[in-house]
């Protein structure tokens, strides 16, 4: 059977370091971005395999658009990592308009949403799949202030994997997400220096996850090796218990 991996906010910093170990793994990658695809052409240079597309998930036009293409190349997807995201920022809740709310909707739960509802009854069918989408450690805590929009739409993400986990695990479909703390990528750009500091200073380890931190737990979970595993949210703290 093929091995055929879709990739939603391909161009992140995880997803693109998960590619560089795993893209020679399967037959075919789907890797979709948004705005910046440099890296991901770059990747190709040494993985041919993947074939790149392109969407804005604050369009649901786009986002259904970017699921007619998946369908329409024609390789069976048996792999699914979601990594979406918009740029974090600081802002008072009394300062936050639902449109932020939305931004945060849309790109990550809408873009899980369309992809599980187009490709996850085919891996069904045939009794094999594997999904895998990136949370956040505070939806297993107290979260920081001041960043509800996120922690909002993160909730949202992982009540959807536990329920669809459930409803598909009879299938042989698993699928599970990864809650890393404060990660250091490009998607902090909004967060004041000094919280970013913070939250390292705060951890047992003295400083923020990397994506190195987080990989292989991701690599695991689309791995063979993860068949006994469904409807799981990962902690990747550095010891902290959240």
């Amino acid at each position: 059977m093929e091995h055929n991996l879709l990739v939603l906010g391909a161009s992140s910093d995880l997803a693109l370091a998960v590619l560089k170990h795993i893209a020679g793994d399967f037959d075919a990658v789907l890797a979709h971005y948004h705005r910046s695809a440099d890296k991901l052409e770059a990747l190709r240079e040494t993985a041919p395999n993947i074939r790149l597309l392109q969407a804005d998930f604050t369009s649901e036009a786009e986002t259904a658009r970017l699921m007619e293409q998946v369908e329409e190349i024609g390789v069976p997807i048996t792999h699914i990592l979601h990594c979406p995201s918009a740029q974090v920022e600081n802002r008072h809740f009394r300062k936050t308009d639902w449109g932020a709310y939305r931004q945060m909707l849309d790109t990550q739960l809408r873009s899980f949403y369309y992809a599980a509802h187009t490709l996850a009854p085919a891996m069904a069918k045939k009794q094999y799949g594997k999904i895998v989408t990136v949370i956040t450690s505070y939806t297993l805590g107290t979260p920081p202030k001041f960043i509800s929009p996120y922690v909002t739409a993160k909730y949202a993400l992982l009540g959807c994997v536990k329920s669809l986990a459930a409803e598909f695990a009879d299938k042989n479909v698993q699928i599970n997400a990864v809650s890393p703390s404060m990660m250091e990528t490009k998607f902090l750009g909004g967060l004041s220096h000094l919280v970013v500091e913070q939250e390292a200073a705060d951890n047992p380890l003295g400083r923020n996850a990397s994506v190195k931190d987080v990989t292989p737990m991701i690599e695991f979970l689309l791995s063979d090796k993860s068949g006994f595993i469904t409807g799981q949210n990962v902690l990747i703290s550095g010891g902290n218990p959240i």
